[in-house]
This record gives structure tokens, sequence and C-alpha cells, in this order.
């Protein structure tokens, strides 16, 4: 999930994976803890099963966008969740803690980029430094802290992916015989 991530191109129960029976009453209950309830009556219409039209989906606030995004991820059982901090931002506290427990049984993958300074907020169990398509390693945030100058400047001197490259290996495939493999 990102925070641009476009129109809902349908109605709530569609773009939420909400099932028959679930009723406008039931998405407010469900909502009832993150504060967004009325932000989520004012700016969008009152109404699960008619389109939503663009004009007022891009009119809505970021924060009732992300919220919206999140349910749809624990609606759509989804064990894999995606989601980029900078969305996260926008959440007030109280949002943020509900979906945080309620996708607390799922694998949430945070990508923070380019500033790392809200680490540790979503209660992240392994941090991942990536660096040029690659895991360059795995710790704790205590790692991470530990360990931030050595990642940031390694991070700048990496050009491109030669840097995974030992001296002997060449870019072609056509360098191993088939007695190698």
């Amino acid at each position: 999930m990102t925070l641009n991530y476009g129109n809902v191109y349908g109605s709530l129960r569609e773009f939420l994976s909400l099932p028959a029976g679930y009723s406008w009453q039931d998405l407010r209950k469900e909502l009832e803890e993150t504060g967004l309830c009325d932000k989520l009556e004012k700016q969008l219409s009152c109404d699960l099963d008619n389109h939503i039209p663009s004009e007022k989906w891009n009119q809505a606030g970021a924060d009732l966008k992300v919220a919206l995004a999140l349910l749809g991820a624990i609606h759509s059982k989804n064990y894999w969740v995606l989601l980029e901090e900078n969305a996260l931002q926008h959440l007030p506290d109280a949002a943020l803690k509900y979906f945080t427990n309620s996708l607390s049984d799922r694998i949430m993958v945070i990508v923070f980029y380019p500033s790392t300074k809200t680490l540790g907020r979503y209660g992240e169990d392994v941090i991942a430094v990536l660096s040029d398509n690659s895991v360059a390693g795995l710790g704790s945030i205590a790692w991470f802290e530990e360990n931030r100058h050595k990642i940031f400047d390694t991070s700048k001197q990496i050009p491109n992916s030669d840097f995974y490259k030992s001296d002997g290996e060449v870019d072609s495939e056509d360098s191993l015989d088939d007695e190698d493999i």
C-alpha cells in the first residue's frame, strides 16, 4: 500500500472485500477505534454498494485513504501486507494502533525510504537492509542503530550490482561449461 494508489474504481464493498450482509453500521463499528468514522461519513457517502466518484475519492484525506486501504488488507486475508512507511505517517495514533494490532497475525513489510526516523514506531521485529536488489543485512532495531553509520556509508559506495560480483565473475552466463553446473 502506498499513498499514491489512485481511485477506488468501484464501491467500498468491492474495495474493502466486504462480504454480502456487511452493513454501514458494521463498517462504523469496525473503524470505531480508529477515530475516523465521522471523517468517513463526511468525506465519502454512507453507502457501501454505489460507485465512489473519483472527485469525491480525490478530495478524501490521506488518513482516511490509508485507513481504508489497511481495512481492505484486513478483509483480504492476504498473509503478506506490503506498506510504505510514509503512508502510515498519515494515520492518527489510535488508527495506527488499531491497524497494527489487527494485522499482527500477518507478515507486514514496511518500506522505509528515504527516512528511517520513525523506525521502531510500528513494533518491527526484524529490520532488513536492502542494497541494490539484495539483502545486505538483517537484524533488530538495536542492530540497525548500532550499525547505522556503516549501513549508510556502504550504501553510498555501491554504484551498481557489480558490488556483489567476485573479481573473477563475468557478466555472461556462457562462461560456465555444462559440466560446471
